[in-house]
């Protein structure tokens, strides 16, 4: 039988009839076993789920009592084992750093020798350097009471003996100054000859 629809639309306003399939005679909500309605009633039931779910948390909470019971073990023995390198670590490194520390102790001794040695010699040239000026503080003293004890005319001797002797020390200076310059322009007229 044909249905009519009326959209307003003058044309096609009948319809055909659309085929309806044989799903839609069965639907079926379960299975065809013959204890179907059991397996429902188990599924459904959340009294029956309780045992599941506490096996499961129970699973659970064992997991995380193991691994915090386990944990600490494991961390101690990682600790052990890396207290252990670390001390492997410092007896390999031991014997170099011993050699080393022996050089630098041979050095330092070395070193130590080289400084005792100029110690004493700036001690030994201090005191030839005192030993100098206590001679020359008596020599000074010496000539000071010699010169106390002269008179007048031994000391107007003694400054015609001094002048002499600076006169000669100018007259020598001189002459060698005057060979020097002759040499020298003798040397010029020869250069200039060649």
């Amino acid at each position: 039988m044909p249905i009519i629809v009326a959209d307003g639309s003058d044309s096609n306003d009948t319809v055909t009839p659309a085929r309806r399939s044989k799903r839609d005679h069965e639907t079926p909500l379960s299975l065809t076993y013959p204890n179907n309605d059991f397996i429902t009633s188990f599924a459904n039931s959340s009294a029956l789920a309780l045992p599941f779910v506490f096996i499961f948390h129970f699973i659970g909470m064992m997991k995380v009592l193991m691994f915090s019971l386990m944990r600490h073990p494991f961390q101690v023995y990682q600790q052990i084992a890396d207290s252990n390198n670390e001390v492997n670590e410092v007896l390999e490194t031991m014997p170099k750093k011993n050699e080393v520390l022996q050089r630098d102790v041979k050095k330092v001794g070395r070193d130590q020798v080289i400084l005792d040695a100029k110690l004493e010699n700036l001690r030994e040239r201090i005191q030839r350097i005192e030993n100098k000026r206590k001679a020359w503080d008596e020599a000074a003293k010496r000539i000071e009471k010699e010169q106390a004890e002269m008179t007048d005319k031994e000391k107007a001797e003694r400054k015609e003996k001094n002048a002499a002797i600076w006169d000669e020390a100018v007259k020598r200076i001189e002459t060698a100054k005057i060979e020097r310059e002759e040499k020298d322009a003798a040397n010029e007229v020869h250069d200039e000859n060649e």
